[in-house]
């Protein structure tokens, strides 16, 4: 465990908060951390023998100098040679881990997978990581009459109702209530004059 910690706290610090948008500083959080920990937690296993759980965890952000810095923290911290890492990470590619977690048997709230590409969710159906049934489909539309704010909160209740139910939700361009997604998933907290904590949500 303190091998796990060493390296998300060195990853952690790969960039300073200055230098990100205001998504970027939340990339790697709390969650990203107890989530690795509880992984190997329940796994019983050496980080040493399988990188599923790190590649799961802390594997998903592209960017260059943020995969560099992890492929060397697990080098230097883990002491393995370099061909032995990338051999590791290699084996944890974005569908397996993206196929994993959406199978994986140990109870958790959500799973949020967010996409560049316009034709990442046919993937996933063309791979059979999701399923034809049972998945809920939520596109951007560009009518007038669906660019007022209830259609925001239209599409914020039914989000809810299938993490109630344990349905799997697709948004597609829906960017205008990603802010109120990472506040209901994420339960962001600010400090206030006072020094309390609070939450709030859009």
């Amino acid at each position: 465990i303190e091998l796990l910690v060493d390296v998300f706290k060195k990853l952690s610090d790969t960039k300073t908060v200055n230098s990100l948008t205001f998504g970027e500083t939340n990339l790697i959080g709390t969650r990203d951390f107890y989530a690795l920990i509880r992984y190997y937690l329940e796994k019983e296993e050496e980080p040493r023998q399988s990188f599923e759980g790190i590649m799961r965890n802390l594997g998903g952000y592209k960017g260059k100098e943020y995969q560099e810095r992890l492929r060397y923290l697990l080098k230097e911290i883990l002491r393995l040679q370099k061909e032995q890492v990338l051999e590791k990470m290699n084996c944890w590619g974005p569908l397996q881990c993206v196929r994993a977690n959406l199978n994986d048997n140990v109870n958790c709230r959500h799973c949020l997978l967010i996409c560049e590409n316009q034709h990442s969710w046919q993937l996933l159906l063309d791979r059979n990581i999701l399923p034809d049934h049972d998945v809920v489909f939520l596109f951007e539309s560009r009518f007038p009459a669906d660019l007022i704010a209830t259609t925001n909160y239209d599409h914020l209740h039914k989000v809810i109702n299938c993490m109630e139910t344990g349905k799997t939700v697709i948004l597609f361009n829906l960017k205008s209530i990603h802010e109120c997604l990472y506040d209901m998933l994420n339960q962001r907290y600010l400090t206030n004059d006072q020094g309390y904590f609070y939450s709030y949500f859009l």
